[in-house]
């Protein structure tokens, strides 16, 4: 799908840019789930001149990866750092064609912190396939000692994992998931294959972006046997995950 007329398509580059995809999540369902925005640039222009929040997300709209937190007006915004994202083209990277004609901006968004005041301790990711969620990444202390487990709609823990190692103990199942899978499937419907990324604490969902190609195609799954069991949605998306690796 990466590397086929899939990645061109304009609806899939229009929610790959991370300020559009705010219209698209308020238009298929509520701008309650979208992060606030305080501004966007198009170049260093208004960059230099901005009066940047003392708590904030700085990130490129065209990119991955990137990103600046500022909390209490530290660090510094570097805007050599800025100009570098607002030159750059994200699809030289990895050839993800989505990405190869948006518009290089600078977001500036809600830093999103939780009750205790600190950073979300996890986030969710939602694989849905032809509209369908099926299971979900939960990505654990990505700023520190990062884990990462696998869930099945059920919440029963999958035996995989990709790229770091997994959380060996239970992760407990987010208060509004089932809120969250219906968010998923309201913006999974019009695209075939896509990854909701979200996050959740309190009564607060928030819709991260949307990526279309997880890891780019190319993170390897462990156990390896993993990929293949995995890949049979993209044939079948009825297919219950927690059958498919003999969960009993």
């Amino acid at each position: 799908m990466k590397l086929s007329p899939a990645s061109l398509d304009p609806l899939r580059q229009l929610v790959t840019d991370k300020e559009l995809v705010k219209d698209f999540v308020r238009a298929r369902s509520s701008d309650e789930y979208n992060v606030e925005t305080y501004a966007v640039f198009d170049s260093l222009n208004g960059l230099a001149d901005f009066k940047w929040p003392m708590d904030c997300v700085i990130k490129p709209t065209h990119s991955s990866r990137e990103v600046i937190i500022r909390r209490g007006g530290e660090p510094d915004v570097d805007l050599g750092v800025l100009n570098k994202w607002l030159t750059s083209n994200y699809y030289h990277d990895g050839r993800e064609r989505n990405y190869r004609y948006l518009k290089p901006k600078v977001i500036v968004e809600r830093l999103l912190l939780g009750e205790d005041g600190n950073l979300p301790y996890q986030d969710y990711k939602i694989f849905c396939f032809f509209g369908k969620p099926k299971f979900v990444q939960v990505d654990i202390d990505r700023f520190g000692q990062h884990r990462r487990s696998y869930y099945s709609l059920n919440w029963k823990k999958l035996p995989f994992t990709m790229n770091y190692p997994q959380e060996p103990g239970e992760i407990a199942r987010p208060a509004r998931f089932d809120d969250m899978l219906k968010l998923s499937a309201k913006l999974a419907e019009p695209l075939g294959f896509i990854r909701v990324d979200l996050y959740a604490f309190g009564q607060e969902i928030k819709v991260g972006e949307l990526t279309s190609w997880a890891g780019n195609c190319v993170n390897k799954f462990t156990p390896r046997g993993a990929d293949l069991l995995v890949g049979r949605l993209f044939e079948n998306p009825e297919q219950d995950v927690e059958t498919l690796f003999g969960l009993p």
